[in-house]
């Protein structure tokens, strides 16, 4: 089995992350494959597709918007959490470019960019788990 997602599936802040114990109670091999910060995005590059089907079965845990990109606002899935304001290349947090916007632009440009940052998310997550041909169970 592998379990797919972020920060929560690695395990941060606990003794023994979810993937651990469904490895004891079911007594089989579990991957965790949770990277901190993680989008769906994370999981559509690279070779991610052959651990997971290649698994008995898949838990895909559902991962955050913060992690998807718009046209303000790059997301970068090898740095966690990080990504880059188009307008002038400064890294930060997703909540932070989100702040900064709403602190210098109209309310209407808001709404159109967390909607565009929906709308890429809502996108990449069906591609993900359309992507996933093993059995998956979504948390």
């Amino acid at each position: 089995m592998v379990c797919l997602g972020a920060a929560q599936t690695f395990g941060r802040f606990c003794r023994e992350p979810f993937p651990e114990l469904l490895a004891r109670q079911l007594g089989m091999q579990v991957l965790n494959v949770g990277v901190a910060g993680a989008g769906p995005s994370t999981f559509l590059r690279g070779a991610w597709g052959e651990w997971l089907n290649g698994a008995e079965a898949v838990v895909v845990q559902v991962l955050a918007a913060r992690s998807e990109s718009n046209s303000l606002f790059a997301c970068d899935p090898t740095r966690g959490a990080l990504g880059v304001r188009r307008s002038d290349g400064s890294v930060m947090r997703f909540e932070t470019f989100l702040h900064l916007l709403m602190e210098s632009t109209d309310p209407a440009t808001v709404r159109r960019v967390v909607e565009e940052t929906r709308q890429n998310y809502v996108s990449n997550m069906i591609r993900l788990l359309q992507g996933v041909h093993s059995p998956k169970i979504l948390l």
